[in-house]
């Protein structure tokens, strides 16, 4: 299963655009497969966006 709705993101990645995405990506599977370094494990990123 897809960690969320492509359809929700259209908006969003338009304004960050492809770059952005990359950054995105890279560094969720930085931080998802950093397996010594566990420093972020502390730190809780909360969306607050209001829709």
């Amino acid at each position: 299963k897809q960690p969320c709705d492509a359809s929700e993101l259209v908006h969003f990645r338009n304004r960050i655009g492809e770059k952005g995405m990359e950054l995105i990506l890279a560094e969720s599977i930085r931080v998802n497969t950093d397996h010594d370094n566990e420093d972020h494990f502390d730190r809780a990123f909360i969306d607050s966006t209001v829709q």
